[in-house]
């Protein structure tokens, strides 16, 4: 059948091809480049004028029917794919992409460490080392007794001895990467007072040296100190983390704790004149910060210690006569400074008395443990006696001790007494038997 071209079947502008088709310009532009939509252009005056026929456009329409490829069918399969086909696609390889960046950013997480002669070997949860840190001694403790002592205090189940980590991987500041605290500790227990920050790529961000030389009564102590522990608490519970830091003098006393914030400055300093052997964290007054409960003794007396603090005002010595104090120190801002009573068994072969570990128990007390008598003072909130518990292996050595006419007590009802009427509580001026606070209390309402 011959094709009629007259006038009346010609479509001289993309708008008439457009109207035809029942689309829009662009779409019959489209059409022809990507489909062969019969178009024709004449050239005349430096323009290109287009034109077309309707049976050509028909016949080019029923090839696509046919065809099945008709533009608009084109259109619509594209729609459904884009709308129902291609999320089945998409979430695959959008998980794939996850999977795949998760894994390089946990690959790049601290999870655990070893200790390679000199260095500190830091490895990702796959136990793939990621970075190491050469801290050129040649006599660093083994990694067994790192790892023993990493992350989280650890108590003896037997000895009940407490011990505060060496190595620590915390998110420290809330930002879901995690730092390294790595501090120096050696077989001989010299050049052991540095405390190391690093980020989770290995980069040193800060350092911290514990204690300095400093004299109480007449005697000068030099800045020989190790750093027996620290720990990491969110003490104003804002999120990022504080890290409490203990160091002892190498030879005797004073004991130095430090309060640093998650940068490594310091914001409280407090020495004690005895070791500090344990401490918790704990609300007590629930102002929302929580305050450093922390366990020893007291050279000067000989007794052990417990000393409670405001962890927004950490500062001071504690309080000493003459021969303990140091000058260049001001007054100690603990809350409480408690002082237990010695018994006739413990002074029988030991020069001093210490607390082992505090712990924290339910319906608002707390329980402190002495290294010697092995006697358990449990206390409440306001660190007024509640009970006292004496342990097996203290019957057993006070009854030893009777038996070999080294003591003569009783240990009944009157002794226990004795033992709970005991406790010494500093004022602020002096020692008093009643529960008192040494330094008031912030007022809640300011």
């Amino acid at each position: 059948m011959p094709k009629n071209h007259s006038n009346e079947h010609r479509l001289n502008t993309w708008k008439e091809i457009a109207q035809y088709l029942g689309c829009g310009v662009r779409t019959c532009r489209r059409w022809e480049i990507e489909l062969g939509l019969p178009v024709h252009r004449v050239r005349d005056s430096g323009k290109s004028r287009v034109y077309a026929h309707k049976d050509e456009i028909d016949e080019w329409l029923n090839v696509r029917r046919q065809n099945n490829s008709h533009p608009r069918n084109n259109i619509s399969i594209k729609k459904i794919f884009i709308k129902k086909i291609g999320p089945v696609f998409l979430i695959p390889v959008l998980l794939g992409l996850f999977y795949v960046f998760y894994n390089l950013w946990e690959n790049k997480n601290p999870k655990s460490f070893k200790i390679v002669g000199t260095e500190l070997v830091i490895l990702n949860e796959k136990d793939k080392e990621i970075w190491r840190f050469d801290t050129k001694v040649n006599n660093l403790v083994t990694e067994e007794e790192y790892l023993n002592r990493s992350q989280f205090k650890r108590r003896n189940s037997k000895t009940h001895h407490v011990y505060l980590p060496y190595v620590s991987i915390e998110d420290l500041d809330n930002d879901s990467k995690k730092e390294v605290l790595f501090s120096i500790q050696t077989q001989d227990n010299f050049n052991e007072g540095l405390l190391l920050c690093f980020n989770h790529k290995g980069k040193e961000l800060w350092r911290f040296q514990g204690g300095k030389e400093l004299t109480f009564g007449n005697e000068k102590f030099s800045h020989d100190y190790r750093i027996d522990g620290f720990g990491v608490e969110d003490l104003d519970n804002d999120s990022n983390m504080e890290i409490l830091v203990i160091s002892d003098q190498r030879y005797f006393y004073p004991t130095q704790m430090v309060v640093l914030d998650n940068s490594g400055e310091m914001i409280g300093e407090y020495w004690n004149s005895g070791r500090l052997t344990d401490f918790v964290c704990k609300d007590l007054d629930e102002d929302g910060h929580k305050e450093i409960i922390v366990a020893g003794m007291n050279n000067e007396y000989k007794k052990a210690a417990l000393i409670v603090f405001d962890s927004t005002r950490v500062d001071g010595a504690s309080p000493q006569g003459s021969d303990y104090k140091c000058s260049e120190l001001s007054q100690g801002t603990e809350k409480y400074y408690v002082l237990f009573p010695r018994t006739d068994v413990d002074r029988l072969d030991n020069l001093l008395e210490t607390i082992l570990s505090v712990k924290l128990l339910q319906g608002r007390r707390l329980s402190v443990l002495t290294k010697f008598s092995n006697i358990f003072f449990e206390l409440d909130y306001n660190l007024e006696i509640k009970e006292i518990h004496i342990s097996n292996s203290f019957e057993q050595n006070h009854r030893n001790a009777v038996k070999l006419g080294r003591i003569s007590s009783s240990l009944n009802e009157e002794y226990l007494d004795n033992l709970k009427n005991g406790l010494l509580y500093y004022d602020g001026e002096s020692w008093v038997p009643q529960a008192t606070v040494s330094n008031p209390w912030p007022d809640s309402s300011n």
